[in-house]
């Protein structure tokens, strides 16, 4: 297995949130219609267990290199888990969805950019046969590099500000658009249950979509943290296909990586992974006074057990909703603008129609942009009438939301 070590690019350039203009007078906004309903409850997750692993006084080299993957039927258009992380260093990488082309996780850094040492990073590899990567949206504050060393990319990296004894859910979602494979990446806070679109890039496309797999992986990349341990629990590994059918693993394997004698030095043995009943998911750890159990035999791969309480389709992923739409009319433009609920699923796509008062459609948007919330559409409208903008959106689970309206006058 490769060991996956960046190398920051010279090159930095910082993204804005995309978004249409508004127009700078608007004729007319009515009170948006707001659905029903109140707070979502934030998803119920396990108590972290306490670590058990000490940091040791002597010794140099590296926490071993080491990989979780499952795997699943099929290819997927999205790739979801949880994670928990319980100890951490400088210069640690908690990659939790590894797919075909690229992956994304959490970091703890010394890289004083970012103002906190906990950020999130997504990436994804040029294709050898399709063309270049692109990036296409972060999210405020997190800034889009080119990313070389191992091959070329682009890496989408910023502060997330995650927590020790905290669980956060990591969402990978694809889709296509003429010759293009675009990937967006979502992590949610599960003690809130705010979700946050982090950033999309998009890549030549080749045949299929992530792939039937999802590895996860812990890195120190700097080669020096061997003596101070790094624990995380993962659980709740799923793959949705091209179908609309989620799947939960057939297999999930641990490996700690070999040949890395050099690199590891006194720290060479020192990897760990279980199933752990506690919190229903699967512990993996290295460094420090860390040592393999005894189902390890001796070796450095063990296969796991599945969870016994996963179930057939995911808990928690309450339906998309919008939570405001407005609306106005200048110089033969509807402009429309809607919130989201974020603490319901987050937006994959939009459809906004423009109504007239007799029920007809007289201007419309829809595309797959999760990133998007306004939009400007061409329609010359009579003056006086009165119309309706009207919006949904379908999440990342293909859940359809509820239709949010707005009123507005024609002037």
């Amino acid at each position: 297995m490769k060991n996956w070590i960046y190398v920051f690019s010279s090159t930095i350039f910082l993204l804005n949130s995309v978004s249409c203009k508004k127009d700078a007078e608007p004729t007319l906004i009515t009170s948006p219609t707001i659905p029903a309903g109140g707070l979502v409850t934030p998803p119920v997750m396990p108590t972290l267990p306490a670590p058990s692993a000490s940091a040791v006084t002597s010794g140099s080299g590296a926490n071993p290199s080491q990989h979780l993957s499952f795997q699943f039927p099929s290819d997927g258009v999205l790739k979801m888990i949880d994670i928990g992380i319980i100890q951490s260093g400088i210069s640690e990488y908690f990659s939790t969805i590894n797919f075909n082309g690229g992956y994304c996780g959490l970091q703890q850094t010394s890289d004083p950019r970012w103002n906190t040492p906990n950020i999130a990073i997504s990436s994804l590899w040029n294709s050898s046969t399709n063309g270049n990567s692109n990036i296409d949206y972060v999210a405020l504050g997190i800034t889009g590099e080119d990313f070389g060393g191992e091959g070329t990319e682009k890496k989408t990296i910023g502060a997330y500000g995650w927590q020790l004894n905290h669980w956060y859910r990591m969402a990978v979602r694809a889709w296509k658009v003429s010759s293009q494979i675009y990937i967006g990446t979502f992590i949610q806070d599960m003690s809130s249950g705010t979700w946050k679109l982090f950033s999309v890039t998009d890549v030549g496309a080749s045949s299929g979509f992530l792939g039937s797999g999802l590895d996860a992986f812990l890195e120190n990349w700097d080669g020096l943290g061997g003596p101070i341990p790094k624990a995380a629990y993962l659980k709740d590994a799923w793959n949705l296909n091209a179908q609309g059918v989620w799947e939960t693993s057939t297999s999930r394997q641990f490996s700690a990586n070999s040949g890395d004698q050099g690199r590891n030095k006194d720290f060479d043995n020192a990897f760990n992974a279980f199933y752990d009943a506690r919190v229903d998911g699967y512990l993996f750890e290295h460094g420090g006074n860390v040592k393999p159990n005894s189902d390890f035999n001796g070796g450095r791969i063990l296969n796991l057990q599945a969870q016994t309480s996963q179930g057939a389709t995911p808990a928690s992923i309450p339906t998309g909703s919008i939570k405001s739409v407005t609306a106005s009319y200048n110089s033969n433009q509807v402009t429309v603008n809607w919130v989201d609920d974020l603490a319901t699923s987050p937006q994959l796509s939009y459809t906004v129609q423009v109504i007239d008062s007799s029920g007809n459609v007289v201007g419309t948007s829809s595309k797959t942009q999760p990133w998007i919330t306004s939009v400007t559409i061409p329609a010359s409208l009579n003056n006086g009438n009165t119309y309706t903008a009207k919006v949904s959106i379908t999440d990342i689970f293909n859940q359809t939301s509820v239709p949010v309206t707005a009123s507005f006058n024609a002037r």
